[in-house]
This record gives C-alpha cells, sequence and structure tokens, in this order.
C-alpha cells in the first residue's frame, strides 16, 4: 500500500495501486488546520478518517468531508468532538445519507442516531450532498455528458461503465 503524509503528520493509508487514487489521496490534508476529503471510496480509502487518525491531528484540528460519507468513520467524529481534539466538523456527505437526504423527511423522527448526536454540536454543519451544485459543477457535467454522447456517436465511446 502507499503511506501519505499529511501537513498534519497524519498518515493516510491508500492500499490501492491506483494512481489516480493515490494523487487525490494525496490532497486530502492541503491545510496544516485540518483536512479536506475529497478521496473517491474504495474499499482502501473506507474510514480512511478513523479514531486512530483523528487522534494523529493537531488539537481542535477542522475535518471538511465533500468526497463520500464512508471516507470517515462517522461514530468516530463525536468522541474526537466531546474531547476536543477535533474542532470542527463539515460533512457534505454522511455514510447513511441515501436513507436520510433524498426525500423530504421534514415530518418524520430522526431515526439515525449518529447523526442526531453530530447535529447537538455547535461546531458542527451538515449539508445534505449539496458541494456539486454550483454553476461551475453543473456546467462540468452537462460538458462531459455532451462530450460522452459525441464520443459515442462518433463509434469511439468513452467513460464506459462495466457492469
Amino acid at each position: 500500500g502507499t503511506r501519505l503524509q499529511s501537513h498534519l503528520s497524519t498518515s493516510l493509508n491508500c492500499a490501492s495501486g491506483d494512481a489516480y487514487t493515490v494523487q487525490l489521496c494525496a490532497r486530502a490534508s492541503p491545510s496544516p488546520h485540518g483536512p479536506s476529503v475529497h478521496c473517491p471510496l474504495t474499499p482502501d480509502t473506507k474510514h480512511l478518517i478513523n479514531a486512530r487518525s483523528l487522534a494523529t491531528m493537531q488539537r481542535g484540528a477542522m475535518l471538511i468531508n465533500t468526497g463520500r460519507g464512508a471516507l470517515v468513520d462517522t461514530p468516530a467524529l463525536s468522541e474526537a468532538l466531546k474531547s476536543g481534539q477535533l474542532g470542527y466538523l463539515g460533512l457534505d456527505v454522511y455514510e447513511e445519507e441515501a436513507l436520510l437526504f433524498f426525500e423530504d423527511r421534514s415530518d418524520h423522527p430522526l431515526q439515525d442516531d449518529v447523526l442526531a448526536r453530530l447535529l447537538t454540536f455547535p461546531n458542527v454543519i451538515v449539508t445534505a450532498h449539496q458541494a456539486f451544485l454550483t454553476h461551475e459543477a453543473l456546467g462540468a457535467i452537462a460538458q462531459t455528458t455532451l462530450d460522452n454522447i459525441q464520443a459515442w456517436a462518433d463509434g469511439a465511446a468513452q467513460n464506459l461503465v462495466v457492469v
């Protein structure tokens, strides 16, 4: 596996030999104040941020996850927040988000105890997987879609998904 050293002296394990994964994981902690996680979710990156890696961060660090929910071991976050090891938390993705964020549940009690606990902290913000919803991101998605259609029409399909 590949071991990457962040600016916080936090070792991030990306066991995959995939250069793309390794490159993204290398950027998981660009700030001395804490990591901003943008890695794709693979078996090697699941729970990349966990109790052990949280403990090696600078006390009071900020963690931002806009990648995939399962990159972070969510139950470990509460302990790190309670102890002050983690000072701030921003989640745009959540490991169990499919059960929570994609339909209106405002008239139902929250059944997820881990998320309910995280929402009690004043230094935590959770958004409903909205980081992609920018003018630039939507334009890039549209352009990629058009490029894929044109490539397919030209007989040179790209970005194929093999099932």
